[in-house]
């Protein structure tokens, strides 16, 4: 079959217009996503083109402040010893997973690096790490001098607790459920700042990940393992489900997680 040109624009007889092409309002709605899985298909043509030695392209990733901070910079030197070509686009700015979860499954970015998702959160979730809860206690207070604290210990302090529909949260109240405690935060709060704020002016006692609170300004404040039982909250990427990752993308998932000895370095303990 043979394909001509098409012919050229030839003046509207009443009007004197060119005859053109305009993108409706749903044509404009959908034009980001066309051109952004347009990019992806021609980095992917390119790896396929250059083979596998070489992954080249941008990787776009949201992180949560205690992940941002403390693994992904490892994570990003460590990759890009083995491939210098690699860009990536990091969103920061982000305080929770629920917000991440919907740039996921949007395909604004390839993957996010925070917590795992709530039970009802339809994204997938590659573990990497594990990071145990604590108790974030007044140094000036009576629970300072103990080297642990149990879950039930801190139950009969006024807690602070990160805000509902986290994580954190499901993961803490699942926890005091299991050991048959029924708790009601004095105070919740999205912030890690704020929470260590209140610790620190007497206020209750905060439960948080290790890492997250390696992130605030702990002047003041005692840091204090929560035992009976030991609760790690894991930490890794969401990604969303059935979608195909341009290749470095993909790379930099693998790799990371053979990278026992650098998730190492950040974290306090497992």
């Amino acid at each position: 079959m043979l394909w001509t040109a098409p012919p050229p624009a030839r003046k509207c007889p009443k009007s004197g217009r060119r005859r053109g092409v305009r993108l409706t309002t749903a044509g404009r709605e959908l034009l980001p996503g066309v051109r952004r899985n347009l990019i992806e298909l021609l980095e992917t043509l390119a790896y396929a083109r250059e083979g596998a030695r070489t992954y080249r392209g941008r990787i776009r990733i949201a992180a949560i402040p205690s992940t941002g901070s403390l693994v992904l910079p490892l994570l990003v030197r460590c990759f890009r010893e083995h491939y210098p070509q690699a860009r990536f686009e990091i969103l920061d700015s982000i305080t929770e997973n629920p917000r991440i979860i919907e740039l996921v499954l949007a395909g604004d970015i390839d993957m996010g690096l925070g917590n795992p998702p709530l039970p009802d959160q339809p994204v997938g979730f590659v573990e990497l790490t594990r990071d145990r809860m604590c108790a974030a206690v007044d140094k000036t207070g009576p629970l300072a001098r103990k080297r642990a604290l149990t879950w039930a210990m801190v139950a009969r302090e006024p807690l602070i607790l990160t805000a509902d529909r986290s994580y954190v949260r499901f993961l803490t109240d699942t926890t005091f459920a299991k050991i048959g405690i029924s708790v009601r935060p004095a105070f919740e709060a999205s912030l890690i700042s704020t929470a260590l704020g209140m610790v620190r002016a007497g206020l209750g006692v905060a439960v948080l990940p290790e890492t997250a609170l390696r992130t605030g300004n702990i002047d003041g404040v005692d840091v204090k393992p929560l035992t009976q039982p030991s609760v790690h909250r894991p930490l890794g990427f969401l990604v969303a489900p059935n979608r195909v990752l341009p290749p470095v993308a993909q790379k930099f998932i693998d790799l990371s997680r053979g990278a026992k000895t650098i998730l190492g370095k950040a974290m306090i303990s497992r």
